[in-house]
């Protein structure tokens, strides 16, 4: 978010969203949708693997929001802004997210991290906050060092 705004960067590789981007549905389907969570492209579901790449200019005050659909399917997106933007410390805003999901009846994984670019330093706040349901693992990758270096140890 940028000065309260929501601005989404990625998109869902879901059917759900081919079809709703390529007009098969509609915006008044997407609830009674059946195949909601089937996914279209991920990690391992064949031998290459195409990845979205972007780039976008990051100012001091920035907040980036990397979440499940646990909580983008119960929380809207003003909602969402408003804590965004209200809410000082990226951790409190991450838990709070959070429990607005559970509080809307939650049934699924809701993970929210919220990271805010500081205007003094232009570090990143990386904790992860995450209500886990069922046998799930999470993984979480320590805030010093990347996802790389965690699997490269891992093997």
């Amino acid at each position: 978010s940028r000065g309260g705004q929501l601005f989404q960067l990625t998109e869902d590789h879901s059917l759900l969203n081919d079809y709703l981007r390529l007009g098969v549905i509609g915006a008044s389907e997407v609830a009674t949708f059946p195949h909601k969570n089937v996914i279209v492209r991920a990690v391992g579901l064949s031998p290459g693997l195409d990845v979205d790449v972007g780039q976008s200019n990051v100012l001091a005050e920035d907040r980036f929001l990397l979440c499940s659909d646990g909580l983008t399917d119960l929380v809207d997106d003003a909602t969402i802004g408003a804590l965004l933007a209200s809410v000082d410390d990226p951790e409190a805003a991450a838990r709070e997210l959070v429990s607005h999901a559970l509080n809307a009846g939650g049934v699924d994984n809701v993970t929210a991290l919220v990271a805010h670019i500081s205007p003094l330093s232009n570090q990143i706040a990386t904790e992860p906050v995450q209500e886990v349901k069922d046998d799930a693992a999470p993984v979480v990758v320590d805030s010093g060092e990347s996802a790389s270096a965690a699997d490269r140890r891992s093997r």
